[in-house]
């Protein structure tokens, strides 16, 4: 029997040039696409946000939890101290930011002044974590730097009287947050010398509290010692 050998012919099944710069070109125009649709910087910001949303709200919840329990407030402990804002009680309107001893997370072992407000360091715990109402770790964020200023705080204003409201706020970077305005608040501290302590607390859109149309607008670094409005991400809302 003779067995004759065939012959198979292989077919190049490869891409040519063209066809890769093809498929890569429209590669290239679905990404373009997709990151114009999702804006990555704006991702950043929001998730930011939500990072400080969480942290603020942990904060406002150990000032209440450490009220519940002691029936005082950190700031009412350290009003003639480092951090203080002198002579005050349940009743008054107190506001601060988070490097301040009253904030109950730094310590007044070792204070620094800025700005002619008394900033705590680090170097010890504060009221709230030495009642364990947070953890040590928490002065270990971003917000208890005491390198940071401005847009990195967080801060804390209550209400005038015995009964009044406490909240705890951030500066928003991204625009959906800006735009938000049933979480916005104006906070106006009337100038330096008063020690940071805000005359006025109201939600966007009311009165002279208007948030600023534009991302760049300096109002939305300002701190407690600007004298001017400055707006903030406020829990609750």
């Amino acid at each position: 029997m003779k067995i004759q050998n065939s012959k198979f012919k292989i077919q190049n099944l490869g891409f040519t040039l063209v066809e890769l710069l093809i498929v890569i070109a429209l590669i290239g125009i679905l990404a373009g696409a997709i990151v114009a649709t999702l804006n990555p910087v704006e991702q950043v910001n929001k998730a930011r946000d939500a990072k400080y949303d969480n942290e603020t709200a942990e904060l406002l919840a150990g000032l209440e939890r450490y009220y519940a329990s002691l029936q005082t407030y950190p700031w009412l402990e350290m009003a003639d101290g480092p951090g203080g804002t002198g002579a005050i009680d349940l009743e008054s309107v107190w506001g601060g930011d988070s490097l301040m001893c009253g904030a109950g997370i730094l310590g007044a072992a070792d204070f620094e002044v800025v700005a002619s407000t008394a900033k705590c360091v680090i170097t010890e715990n504060g009221k709230l974590i030495d009642a364990q109402e947070v953890k040590a770790a928490f002065k270990n964020k971003a917000q208890f730097d005491t390198s940071s200023e401005g847009g990195d705080l967080m801060y804390i204003y209550k209400e005038l009287g015995a009964g009044g409201s406490v909240y705890t706020c951030f500066v928003p970077k991204s625009n959906t947050n800006r735009q938000n305005t049933t979480r916005l608040r104006c906070l106006n501290t009337g100038g330096p010398d008063d020690g940071g302590i805000p005359s006025t607390f109201v939600k966007a859109g009311e009165g002279s509290c208007v948030a600023p149309t534009t991302s760049g607008d300096p109002a939305w670094a300002l701190g407690l010692t600007s004298g001017d409005n400055a707006i903030f991400f406020c829990v609750p809302e």
